[in-house]
C-alpha cells in the first residue's frame, strides 16, 4: 500500500476522530461532576452493635461525625426491631389462643370479639400468624397508624385486654433479614421511627433514605414518604430489598423520586460484577431516568480477615471502580468482641476518609444529579466510519490492497453503518467499542512491525519511535471506547463492556497473522509460515519463548480464568503502588509489555533475527490489550485509566531498560560460554 493511501486514511481517521469528540466530553464532563463521596453508616446495625457493646449510643455518633461521618442510612423499624429494644412482645397466634383460652380467659374473649367485628372467626387466623403485645399508648398508635397505611383494615385486627394493647395479624409474613447468619423469623416493616430521624437530624447528620416493599395492598405509605422528604431534605433513596409497589404498582415510588429529584443507590454486588439486582429496581431506573449513583456496601467485606484489607477494598472501590457512595455496616468479625469491632469500625472510617481526601475526592458535599443524554446518532456515525477507516488501514496493510479494494471497503461500510444506525436503530456503541479493542491492539503491532523492518536509524531513535507508535496508536483505541461508552448506564455500571474474552485473544491471534504477512515478502504466505516452523532457532531464541510462554499463562490464568492467583509479593506492591500513586499501573503493561518491546527493537536492530519479533511480540501484544482494556471497565473513571496508563509507561520504561541490561548481560556470559551461540545477520 502507498504512502499517499497510508496518508490519506490517516487523515481521515483524524477527521472522524475529531468529529467524536462529543462522546469524549460527556464521558469526561459527566465524570468531573462526580468527584464526590459520601460515607453512610447503617443506623440499624449501628444501634444493634452499640447495644451489644453497651456502648451509649449518643457517644457513638458523636464519634462518628468527629471521624467525618455526615450520613446516616436509616431503615424503617421492623416488629424484631420493637421486639429487641423492648416496644413489644411477639408470640404466634397458635400459642396464644391455648394459653389465653386456658389462662387468661379474659384476653382470649376480647380477641374473639375483635375478629368477629372484623367478619373473622378464630379458626380463620393460621397458627403461624404473628400476636403483638403492647404495653406502651404510644407505640400502639405508632403500629396501627404504620401497618393501617399498608395492609386492609381487616388484616391488622387491634383489642385491649387489662391495660395491654393487642394486634392479630392476619398477614402473610416472610423473613425480612436474608443474612445467612441471621435467625429465621417472621417479621413485618412497621415505618419509619420519627424520633430518630429528628434526633439524628438535629445532631448534624444528613439522612438516605431506605425503604422496604411491605408486600401488602395497600400503599398508602409511599404517599407518606413525601413528609419525611420534605421534612428531613432527604436526597437520596437506598431500597432495602424489594422497590415498594412491586410487583402491582411501582408509580407512586416513582413519581416520589421523579418529583423530590432524587437519587437511587444501586448497590454493588460482593463478586464486583455489576449491581444488585433487586425486584422491581430495573423498571424504576428506566421509568425515573438513570438519576442513580453507585454504592459499596461494606457487608462484602465480612468475610476479610484484617481491618487493613477492609480499608483496600474501601479505597479500590471508590479509586478503581468509580464508586460515590460508600455505605457502612459495623464489622462483624466473630473473634473480636462487639465493642473491638466497634472501635476499629470508627478507626478505619476516620483512615479512609484522611487518605481519599489526598487522592482529589470530596467529601461532606452532595452528590450530583448527573447528565443521562448518551451519544445522537449522527456522533455515533463518526464513531463507527473512525473505526471503519482504522481497520481498512489495518486490512490494506496486512494483505497489501489495492486502491478499488480500499475505496470498495469504505464505501461498503460507511453504507452500512448508515444503514444500521439510522435505518435499523441498531445501538452499537458495543460493538463499537469491542471493535476499538481489537483493531487498534492489532495495527500497532502491525505498524511496529513494519517500522523495525524498515528503519534504518541507531537504536535510541528506533525504541523511542516504537514506543511512541504503541502508545499513540492505542491511546486512539482508548479515545475510541471513551467516546463511544459516554452514557451514563455505561459509567454507572448498569450496561457492561462484552466481550472481554474476546478482546483478550484476538489481537493475539491477529499478530501471528501480521509477522508472516510482514516479513513473507514475494513469498506465498502458507509457504513462509512453514520455513519459519522448519528453521532451527538458537539458544537465546529457546530461552525468550520458554519466557514468552511463561507469559502467556500468566496473562490468560490472570485474565478472568483465576488459574494464577494472586501472590503476596503481587499484593504487597499493589498497596506500594496505591499508596504513592493514585492509580496503580497494570502489571501486564510493566512486566510483560513494556519489557517485550524494549526486548525485540534491542534484538532486532542488532542481530536482525525475524523470530526474535514473533516471540516477543506477543508480549507488546499483551502489553496492548491491556492498556486498552483499562479504557473497557467504564465504571473507572477515564481519568484514572489515563492517570494508570502514564504510570505504566513510566515504570514500564524503567522495566524495559532493566530488561535490555539483562539482555546484555546474557550476551556476555553465552558469548564466553559459547562464542558461536550468537550471531549477528546483517541485512
Amino acid at each position: 500500500m502507498s504512502k499517499k493511501i497510508i496518508a490519506g486514511l490517516s487523515g481521515l481517521l483524524l477527521v472522524f476522530l475529531v468529529l467524536s469528540y462529543g462522546g469524549w466530553n460527556l464521558r469526561t464532563s459527566t465524570e468531573e461532576a462526580n468527584k464526590t463521596v459520601i460515607t453512610a453508616v447503617d443506623y440499624r446495625e449501628l444501634w444493634k452493635t452499640a447495644s451489644n457493646a453497651n456502648a451509649d449510643m449518643d457517644q457513638t455518633l458523636k464519634q462518628l461525625y468527629d471521624k467525618g461521618i455526615r450520613y446516616i442510612g436509616v431503615k424503617e423499624l421492623t416488629l424484631r426491631d420493637l421486639a429487641f429494644s423492648g416496644d413489644l412482645y411477639i408470640q404466634e397466634y397458635g400459642p396464644f389462643i391455648a394459653y389465653s383460652q386456658s389462662y387468661s380467659p379474659g384476653d382470649w374473649e376480647r380477641a374473639r370479639q375483635a375478629l368477629a367485628g372484623k367478619g373473622l372467626t378464630p379458626d380463620k387466623i393460621s397458627p403461624s400468624s404473628l400476636v403483638l403485645v403492647v404495653k406502651k399508648l404510644d407505640v400502639a398508635d405508632f403500629i396501627s397508624r404504620e401497618l393501617g397505611s399498608r395492609y386492609q383494615p381487616e388484616q391488622v385486627i387491634r383489642f385491649q385486654s387489662g391495660g395491654t394493647e393487642y394486634f392479630i395479624l392476619d398477614i402473610e409474613l416472610t423473613q425480612l433479614d436474608q443474612r445467612k447468619e441471621a435467625v429465621p423469623q417472621l417479621d413485618a416493616i412497621v415505618g419509619f421511627d420519627q424520633a430518630v430521624l429528628d434526633k439524628l437530624h438535629k445532631q448534624g447528620f444528613s439522612l438516605i433514605l431506605r425503604p422496604e416493599n411491605s408486600k401488602g395492598s395497600n400503599l398508602q405509605y409511599i404517599a407518606d414518604y413525601q413528609q419525611l422528604i420534605a421534612r428531613y431534605n432527604i436526597k437520596y433513596i437506598l431500597f432495602s430489598n424489594e422497590v415498594p409497589g412491586y410487583p402491582n404498582n411501582l408509580q407512586p415510588i416513582e413519581s416520589l423520586i421523579n418529583q423530590n429529584h432524587l437519587l437511587v443507590g444501586i448497590v454493588e454486588t460482593s463478586e464486583q460484577l455489576k449491581y444488585l439486582p433487586q425486584p422491581g429496581l430495573d423498571p424504576v431506573l428506566y421509568a425515573t431516568g438513570y438519576q442513580v449513583n453507585r454504592v459499596y456496601s461494606t457487608t462484602n467485606d465480612d468475610y476479610v480477615q484484617t481491618i487493613d484489607e477492609r480499608y483496600y477494598r474501601w479505597m479500590r472501590a471508590v479509586i478503581d471502580r468509580g464508586i460515590r457512595v460508600v455505605y457502612i455496616s459495623p464489622f462483624k468479625d466473630i473473634k473480636k468482641s462487639y465493642s473491638t469491632n466497634l472501635d476499629n469500625t470508627i478507626k478505619i472510617i476516620g483512615d479512609f476518609h484522611r487518605d481519599i481526601a489526598t487522592k482529589g475526592f470530596v467529601l461532606n458535599q452532595d452528590l450530583k444529579n448527573l447528565p443521562t443524554t448518551s451519544n445522537p446518532p449522527w456522533r455515533l456515525l463518526m464513531i463507527g466510519l473512525g473505526l471503519l477507516t482504522a481497520g481498512t488501514l489495518y486490512l490494506g496493510l496486512l494483505f497489501k490492497l489495492k486502491p478499488p479494494w480500499i475505496i470498495g471497503l469504505l464505501a461498503a461500510g460507511a453504507i452500512g453503518l448508515i444503514a444500521a444506525i439510522f435505518l435499523v436503530h441498531m445501538d452499537l456503541t458495543k460493538l463499537f467499542a469491542l471493535a476499538a479493542a481489537i483493531i487498534y491492539p492489532a495495527l500497532s503491532s502491525l505498524l511496529l512491525l513494519i517500522y523495525l523492518r524498515d528503519s534504518q536509524s541507531g537504536l535510541p531513535l528506533k525504541l523511542l519511535s516504537s514506543l511512541g507508535l504503541i502508545v499513540v496508536v492505542n491511546m486512539i483505541g482508548a479515545y475510541t471506547i471513551i467516546c463511544s461508552l459516554s452514557d451514563i448506564q455505561f459509567i454507572m455500571n448498569i450496561k457492561e463492556f462484552t466481550g472481554v474474552k474476546l478482546a483478550f485473544l484476538f489481537p493475539l491471534l491477529l499478530f501471528a497473522l501480521n509477522y508472516f504477512s510482514c516479513f513473507s515478502g514475494q513469498q506465498n504466505l502458507f509457504r513462509y509460515i512453514w520455513d519459519v516452523l522448519n528453521a532451527k532457532p538458537s539458544y537465546l531464541v529457546l530461552l525468550l519463548f520458554f519466557m514468552a510462554a511463561g507469559a502467556g499463562y500468566y496473562y490468560i490464568g490472570r485474565s478472568g480464568n483465576n488459574l494464577v492467583s494472586v501472590s503476596g509479593l503481587e499484593l504487597k506492591l499493589r498497596e506500594i503502588l496505591e499508596g504513592s500513586l493514585l492509580a496503580r499501573p497494570r502489571f501486564k503493561e510493566i512486566l510483560i509489555g513494556y519489557p517485550a518491546l524494549f526486548a525485540a527493537v534491542y534484538l532486532y536492530h542488532k542481530y536482525r533475527q525475524e523470530a526474535w519479533l514473533l516471540i516477543l511480540g506477543f508480549g507488546i501484544v499483551i502489553g496492548s490489550i491491556s492498556m486498552v482494556n483499562s479504557f473497557c471497565h467504564v465504571f473507572t473513571a477515564a481519568s484514572i485509566s489515563m492517570i494508570r496508563t502514564a504510570g505504566g509507561l513510566v515504570l514500564g520504561i524503567a522495566a524495559g531498560m532493566l530488561t535490555m541490561a539483562a539482555i546484555w548481560i546474557i550476551e556476555k556470559i553465552l558469548k564466553k560460554v559459547s562464542p558461536n551461540t550468537l550471531s549477528v545477520k546483517h541485512s
